[in-house]
């Protein structure tokens, strides 16, 4: 028995209440050596120039900084063309060369 079934049939609890619990306990730091270097990230990131950055941002900076072992694998161009395939943008991140342009 798995258990997300214990806890649906013993506990009455619904099963998008348990996604939630487990998406909870999946984000929680294992260790306080992974909390301090999560503070250590922020005080790299958020600096007295850009201390007015907003939460979700700053979280988003944090994540690609302490997980930059798998994101030092991602290609920034692959990124770039599916956001262009996504839609009309004000701002054009290509030209004819492939070169990301603000």
């Amino acid at each position: 028995m798995s258990l997300m079934y214990l806890m649906i049939h013993s506990f009455k609890i619904s099963p998008h209440l348990i996604d939630r619990l487990i998406r909870l306990v999946l984000t929680l730091p294992v260790s306080t050596a992974t909390t301090k270097r999560a503070f250590s990230a922020m005080k790299l990131i958020k600096t007295a120039l850009r201390n007015k950055i907003e939460d979700e941002l700053l979280a988003s900076c944090m994540v690609i900084y302490i997980e930059r072992e798998f994101s030092d694998t991602i290609d920034p161009n692959m990124i770039i063309d599916e956001f262009c395939d996504v839609g009309p943008h004000r701002v054009s991140l290509k030209q004819n060369s492939d070169a990301l342009v603000l």
